[in-house]
């Protein structure tokens, strides 16, 4: 199971909040490349941001060292397949709906 938090990160003398992932190990896997944005739908989840930043603000900060590396390339995506060609493979393409 992975999970996320926000976390300060200290990049060039700069001090910003960025989303940080780990994984089940508690081991950081990725962050936000962009600080988030303070935004929400309603004032409780603007609170509960603002209780996550507190605790942001309590933990370490984090410099680019503490970071995994990013890849040079994007990793390959695979398009997959149709829909239609899904439903042949499952043999599902011959299947009607009966009413009832």
């Amino acid at each position: 199971m992975t999970y996320w938090n926000y976390r300060v990160i200290i990049t060039n003398g700069e001090y910003a909040i960025h989303e940080v992932f780990y994984d089940k190990m508690g081991n950081i896997i990725a962050c936000s490349q962009s600080p988030i944005e303070l935004a929400a739908e309603s004032m409780e989840e603007l609170h509960n941001q603002l209780q996550w930043i507190k605790e942001a603000l309590e933990d370490t900060p984090l410099t680019p060292d503490d970071l995994p590396i990013a890849p040079d390339t994007p990793p390959k995506v695979n398009d997959g397949i149709s829909i239609d060609d899904l439903e042949r493979q499952l043999g599902l393409s011959e299947i009607s709906l009966v009413e009832v």
